[in-house]
């Protein structure tokens, strides 16, 4: 189950996933919430947002979902 995600637009911070009660924070958010695993969704710039990821959450493993799941680091 998803706590939270994360998007670099401010437009969506402090809102939802549609559906659903998971809310949407920015990306900071990884710098104090110290995640094991970050999942990927948007897979066609899962590279660029690894990148990124592993600046604010550096222990974490990152996950992409494609057609496939597959492990990034």
């Amino acid at each position: 189950m998803l706590k939270y995600v994360v998007d670099a637009s401010h437009e969506k911070h402090g809102k939802f996933l549609p559906g659903s009660q998971v809310p949407v924070l920015a990306p900071e958010k990884l710098n104090s919430a110290n995640p094991t695993d970050v999942l990927i969704l948007p897979w066609n710039i899962a590279n660029e947002l690894s990148e990124n990821i592993k600046k604010l959450a550096p222990e974490a493993n990152i996950w992409v979902a494609q057609p496939s799941m597959k492990k990034l680091n």
